[in-house]
């Protein structure tokens, strides 16, 4: 950093003020280089057409991610595995208890686990273009994924993976209806 930067006085709320000075303290650093390395993050983000919240969330989903032991692997390669394996119930089965296992991890994590499910599926399911969770009157859940660039059988196992995922969270499947690019579940809250 230059040695005459120009400084400006900035009106900032004392709480605030008070987290950042206790942060700096916990990082040895000064606060004046605190809030400015603050500052310069945010415009980074800004730069990179994103803001500090949605790097924060993206950071703490990811973070769960990484949490539960998942492996980032290029699409290419998962469906190639995929088509080597044997396409049955069994590999099925073990998509829906993957998902379970899933929905149990959630549920530990999370106070309201179907709130973000959205985000995570999102986030986390790359190969899916749009999803939409939306929580009904009479207990029922609908999931509805748009991924037209997904191979069918990698779309196919996405669904049995996340009706472990809703098993776990006190769902079962009453609709599963997967073509080309699109997938319809339907949950209903289990008695």
């Amino acid at each position: 950093m230059p040695d005459k930067v120009e400084k400006k006085l900035v009106v900032v709320r004392s709480d605030v003020l008070e987290r950042i000075s206790e942060m700096a303290k916990k990082e040895n650093k000064t606060l004046f280089a605190a809030i400015n390395e603050i500052l310069l993050d945010a415009l980074k983000a800004n730069e990179a057409r994103a803001n500090v919240g949605d790097l924060t969330t993206f950071y703490k989903l990811m973070k769960i991610e990484m949490d539960s032991g998942a492996v980032m692997v290029p699409a290419e390669i998962l469906l190639k595995l995929i088509k080597r394996c044997e396409y049955n119930d069994e590999l099925k089965k073990e998509w829906f208890m993957a998902g379970e296992w899933y929905g149990k991890y959630l549920t530990a994590k999370f106070e309201r686990p179907l709130e973000v499910l959205p985000s995570l599926l999102s986030t986390c399911l790359w190969q899916l273009s749009e999803v939409k969770v939306e929580v009904r009157e009479g207990g029922t859940t609908n999931v509805n994924i748009i991924a037209p660039n997904t191979d069918q059988h990698l779309l196919e196992l996405t669904g049995k993976y996340l009706e472990g995922l809703m098993n776990a969270l006190g769902y079962r499947a009453v609709k599963s209806d997967i073509v080309r690019g699109v997938a319809i579940l339907e949950f209903l809250k289990k008695l």
